[in-house]
């Protein structure tokens, strides 16, 4: 045997040996400074989320917060009970305060609490159907109403206090992230492996957060911990600490948005600045503009067109932040941007942990738009309405910031009657050629319809089906709706066909008539595009109950009452039934009031025009008759495009009160919420007199504005623009009689369509047209003028692509009398149009007048 070999072959295995245990070491070196940064580089205020079943709260006080801190390993000595807010920052919210929130958690949140606290005073035993604290369908209760002709009550449920399957979401890709999480035992075990799949657990979406996390097998489950085990130790994890520069942030002067307005010119190449942490360091980044407006922020389906800049699912660069963790980079926004618009940054650090930040900025309008409203008001004298927009309060708001939103408004004011009468012997047809018929659409000349102010809709009603069909036809084509308080009444029940029948009210003492009359056509016809459908009962076109087809049985249960309503018009046993027994007042002999709404999201309403505080006093209102469907878009397959965003919510300071007892209900207490082109506003109940109240109202009304789908625009660069819509362009005979290409000659008429609203930047529209304006009226009539090209059927104008049209083609064209383009040419009095129709069926004109440069005629 060769015994150098063989110690040099012990030489090399000693060698190994040594780099593995060196190896190791570094190993548990990287592995106890990740500890320690997880247990000690914090950064305060450490943000929690607690979700409570009602308004009770467990944890957002000093003793929650040393909690808090005990169960992230957290030693802090400075902390006492006058600073503690300094130090962890408790959002506590009821789970239907939850679910109305559109913003992402895993990004915000540093620990969630889900708790099942339910002290004395708040929910009896009874209080939600099925096994627990948590359901879908809460009490069940026979109601004072009954189908009209008939004394058989109706019966219904409460609203239970269930997630959404799209707030479920965000709870699981918060566990999928790792991060810290708190659940009650009663969620936690829930659902075990040894649970019955019949057990009706399964149908409760809080619930399902305990099946998720037994299929994960422990995969991102290790940071989850069981609200009873007090020694329980979850790893707090630092995220990147993003921050915007100030330009995204809104400053004000007298209450009113002072930020320096962006040139729409140079959205081209917008500069998004910021920093991450005060280091350098390489993130992904991920930039998302709120383009449309919804105030949702998100790269769900809907709103992925909404994402700019992503170095995770595109090409886009990652980004490195200088020395002190500052970063810039450019994206390229679409020029039509206008107003308000809200941006959120995500950065992503090498280990897949997120940070984000919001903000927003203006960008400057051209000149001011006058914007047409029409209110429709539910009595003979409008003037004595609860809030006019045409009178004097409102008026002196706006005109404040008339400058700043660039909107100046002209208000016509009608009533229900008025309204009713104009179709009068008008035959109009929903989705036809009727709504580009002036004479048949009697709200073409409207930008915005708002309708109301009146408590119970002073029991009238639009009633005339003509009327109905336009103002439906005026909502799909996206123009802008405002409705308001007690716009839909419970007049209207859904019966197991999911037909509307008109319902009495039993042993009111109310006229049967004065019952029938109120609003029933309006809420049959409109509660569903309106967001208040929960279920989607009461339109046989719609898929129900969060998805599930129509044909499933009918159950009373799903007929979206809210909990106000249930109280009110609801029984026991005949005895009235308190859904937290602390409620002072009695809760079916009136409807319970406040003068106090809260916050639930920040956005263009909380900021612009006027600054409103997160908490601020109104006139004595009540919640409403049905619940918001906050399900994304009311089906399985989550699409955020048409979602309901609740902004305001009823509340009171008074723990007796049931809007302190509910906590900031989305669901039942919505005050001001918003879905696509149509928004909701509760005043209306009582005169409107306090600022904060018509300055929150301003607000709403330049959201509701800016939400109508905007028509698209055409830009002519042959022409040059003399007004919004019109061009001129000089056209020379000796182009019109070449035979050459000419390609940039003036025998050309060259334009751009474009669509803000449009996802796809180079998108198709569906259908547009080339005319010859025979009359010069600046629109088109099939009866007098002459088409030129239609785009269709493949042959389609693209969004931001320029297309041209060769007059030279068109020459031999003939009007009715007789007379052709050429002759038209010669006499310098040939206007072409151009629309462009989007996918509303919304149509965008532009006007080219072309006038002659030769002076000799056409032969």
């Amino acid at each position: 045997m060769n015994l150098f070999k063989l110690k040099g072959k012990i030489k090399w295995i000693v060698l190994v040996a040594l780099l593995a245990l060196i190896v190791c070491l570094f190993s548990l070196l990287v592995i106890k400074k990740s500890d320690i940064k997880a247990t000690t580089t914090v950064r305060y205020p450490i943000k929690v989320l607690e979700i409570e079943p009602s308004g009770a709260v467990k944890y957002n006080n000093y003793n929650g917060a040393k909690k808090i801190l005990k169960w992230l390993g957290i030693t802090n000595s400075k902390m006492t009970s006058s600073n503690y807010k300094n130090y962890v920052e408790i959002t506590t919210l009821p789970s239907n305060g939850f679910i109305g929130v559109n913003g992402d958690v895993k990004n915000v949140y540093d620990l969630i609490i889900i708790s099942d606290y339910n002290p004395s005073g708040y929910m009896p035993g009874d209080a939600i159907q099925g096994n627990g604290i948590y359901g879908p369908s809460g009490k069940y209760l026979m109601l004072n109403l009954a189908k009209s002709g008939t004394t058989n009550n109706f019966y219904a449920a409460m609203s239970g206090n269930d997630l959404t399957i799209k707030s479920l979401l965000k709870l699981e890709e918060y566990i999928d992230a790792g991060k810290p999480l708190i659940l009650a035992d009663s969620i936690i075990n829930s659902i075990t492996k040894d649970t019955s799949t019949s057990n009706t657990n399964y149908d409760v979406n809080m619930y399902k957060l305990s099946k998720y996390i037994l299929e994960k097998n422990g995969h991102n489950t290790s940071n989850i911990a069981n609200e009873n085990n007090e020694s329980a130790k979850l790893n707090y994890i630092l995220c990147p600490n993003v921050v915007l520069d100030s330009k995204f942030k809104a400053s004000y002067r007298n209450k009113i948005i002072s930020q320096t307005k962006i040139d729409a010119s140079t959205l081209g190449y917008f500069l998004v600045s910021g920093y991450v942490g005060t280091v350098s360091d390489t993130y992904d980044f991920e930039v998302l503009i709120d383009k449309n407006g919804d105030g949702i922020l998100s790269k769900m389906p809907g709103e992925e067109y909404e994402v700019y800049y992503s170095s995770i699912k595109s090409y886009d660069n990652k980004i490195t932040t200088d020395k002190n963790g500052h970063f810039e980079f450019s994206i390229a926004l679409p020029q039509e941007l206008r107003g308000y618009v809200g941006i959120k940054v995500i950065a992503t650090n090498s280990d897949g942990i997120s940070g984000e930040a919001t903000g927003s900025f203006i960008v400057g309008e051209e000149k001011k738009e006058e914007v047409k409203v029409l209110q429709i008001v539910p009595l003979d004298n409008v003037s004595n309405g609860n809030f006019l927009l045409a009178g004097t309060e409102f008026q002196n708001k706006f005109s404040q910031v008339e400058d700043v939103v660039g909107i100046s408004l002209d208000v016509d004011t009608v009533s229900t009657k008025t309204f009713n009468s104009w179709y009068k012997n008008i035959n109009y047809r929903i989705n036809s050629s009727d709504y580009y018929d002036s004479k048949k659409n009697k709200l073409m000349d409207y930008d915005m319809v708002v309708i109301g102010f009146y408590d119970n809709f002073n029991r009238q009603d639009i009633s005339d089906e003509d009327a109905l069909n336009n103002l439906e036809d005026y909502i799909n084509m996206g123009n802008s709706v405002l409705f308001t308080h007690d716009n839909f009444i419970y007049s209207a029940y859904s019966d197991d066909t999911y037909e509307n029948i008109k319902v009495d009210e039993v042993s009111s003492g109310k006229s049967t008539d004065q019952n029938l009359s109120t609003a029933f056509k309006l809420t049959s016809r409109f509660r569903n595009l309106a967001g208040m459908d929960r279920y989607g009962v009461s339109n046989k076109d719609k898929t129900s109950v969060a998805g599930n087809n129509k044909s499933y049985a009918f159950n009373d249960n799903f007929q979206g009452y809210t909990n106000l309503f249930m109280m009110r018009r609801g029984s026991d046993n005949g005895n009235a039934y308190k859904l937290y027994t602390n409620i002072a007042d009695k809760v079916n002999s009136s409807v319970l009031t406040t003068t106090t709404v809260t916050c639930i999201n920040k956005g263009q309403i909380t900021e612009y025009p006027y600054n409103i505080g997160d908490k601020i006093s109104v006139s004595k209102t009540h919640s409403q008759w049905f619940t918001l469907d906050l399900e994304s878009s009311n089906s399985k397959f989550l699409d955020s495009s048409d979602d309901v965003v609740v902004w305001y919510s009823l509340y009171s300071d008074s723990n007796s009160s049931y809007y302190n007892l509910s906590g900031a209900d989305a669901l039942n207490n919505y005050y001001i919420y918003s879905k696509n082109n149509i928004t909701y506003s509760g005043c209306g109940h009582s005169g409107v007199t306090g600022d904060a109240e018509i300055e929150l109202f301003v607000n709403t009304v330049v959201k509701a504005i800016k939400s109508g789908n905007s028509a698209p625009v055409s830009v002519v660069a042959s022409g040059v623009k003399i007004n919004k819509t019109t061009y001129e362009q000089a056209i020379r005979i000796t182009d019109i009689n070449s035979e050459n290409p000419l390609d940039t000659a003036s025998n050309y008429v060259r334009f751009t369509p474009s669509d803000i609203d449009m996802g796809i930047s180079n998108g198709a529209f569906p259908y547009g047209l080339a005319f010859w304006d025979v009359d010069n009226d600046g629109s088109y009539d099939a009866n007098i003028d002459v088409i030129i090209k239609e785009y269709k059927d493949g042959d389609y104008l693209r969004n931001n692509i320029e297309t041209a049209i060769d007059l030279r083609d068109y020459l031999d064209l003939k009007n009715g009398q007789n007379e052709t383009l050429r002759d038209a040419i010669n006499k310098g009095t040939l206007n072409i149009g151009v629309i462009t129709e989007d996918a509303y069926k919304s149509r965008g004109t532009a006007i080219i007048k072309l006038s002659r440069r030769d002076l000799f005629n056409l032969d």
